[in-house]
């Protein structure tokens, strides 16, 4: 319907905690996959027969990257929670 320039769109809009709880598992998937990946890693240096050097420089790299992507995936879920939520599981998330 139209009337003096304003158009009315019928859309449904989301209850507020099924959107929340959605963005919240949305959220998980991100930490979820960079752990898989992560273990990858890990069960590729566990069971490579590279080279010492090269099995080192990887470690090194990996473990370098996979804090980093960890923190970074942590970071990403917990911003998605609602705020009240996001002050509670902060602190345990990143102590220390």
């Amino acid at each position: 319907m139209s009337g003096h320039g304003r158009t009315i769109h019928s859309t449904a809009r989301i209850p507020s905690r099924l959107h929340a709880f959605g963005r919240a598992f949305v959220g998980l998937l991100v930490p979820v996959g960079v752990f898989l990946v992560l273990f990858a890693g890990f069960l590729w240096l566990r069971d490579t027969r590279a080279s010492q050097l090269v099995v080192t420089v990887a470690a090194i790299v990996w473990g370098l990257v996979g804090v980093g992507a960890l923190y970074w995936s942590f970071n990403w879920f917990v911003t998605r929670l609602p705020a009240r939520w996001q002050s509670k599981i902060e602190p345990l998330i990143f102590i220390g």
